[in-house]
């Protein structure tokens, strides 16, 4: 079977974390809707993935869409077979991309070090201890932005990294599109990187680099 370019890897990737995602327990109510970010910044230019439509037939279907590559539809006139593989997560690697968020035990953040809710980040706690033992692989990923009415994905890093009786290790280099890399902790195969940046186009910039943490996540 032909192997997949790494466009199409990025896609089945994030479909299957979507799904992860799905599958954690949540805290009905916990969290409360996003106040929009007033934050605009041209320090740096913000490249992005050209879109691309690849040719093929799109079954739509009661859950998604069924794609069949353009070179595996059959012609006129013609029949034939091809193989059809079907994936099912076993939820042994997961790719965080600035997206683990929880409540605030008060309902908002305190004036120094703020108490976050714990119920939702326990299933990321037991996983990422996993992935430091070696049987699972997670990496989180995690810009500075600070949404206000839920804890903020540096927040959620930093209690994991505390739980986990790690230490975050300090560097300053570029990553994936332009981005500048601020801290990279290790441990096993858990590794939560944090990143700068505080507007929006600092948040896509960590889902337009999907196809380098597939690489990174390994």
């Amino acid at each position: 079977m032909p192997r997949p370019d790494r466009g199409m890897r990025a896609l089945v990737a994030m479909g299957l974390f979507l799904a992860v995602l799905a599958t954690c327990p949540r805290q009905a109510g916990a969290q409360q809707a996003q106040n929009p970010s007033p934050m605009v910044e041209h320090t740096r230019e913000h490249p992005r993935l050209a879109e691309t439509r690849p040719p093929g037939r799109r079954e739509p279907l009661e859950l998604g869409t069924l794609f069949v590559p353009a070179r595996l539809v059959p012609k006129p006139g013609r029949t034939g077979t091809a193989p059809l593989l079907v994936v099912f997560h076993a939820g042994d690697r997961i790719i965080a991309i600035d997206g683990i968020h929880t409540d605030y035990v008060d309902g908002k953040p305190g004036p120094l070090e703020s108490r976050l809710g714990t119920t939702n980040l326990a299933p990321w706690l037991a996983f990422a201890r996993e992935a430091m033992a070696g049987r699972k692989a997670l990496l989180v990923l995690h810009t500075e932005i600070f949404p206000g009415t839920f804890a903020s994905t540096t927040e959620t890093a930093d209690w994991l990294i505390r739980e986990l009786g790690l230490r975050r290790r300090a560097v300053a280099r570029w990553g994936p599109m332009g981005m500048v890399l601020l801290s990279d902790t290790r441990a096993g195969r858990l590794r939560i990187q944090g990143y700068a940046g505080n507007s929006a186009p600092d948040h896509v910039d960590l889902l337009h680099a999907l196809p380098d943490w597939l690489q990174l996540g390994k």
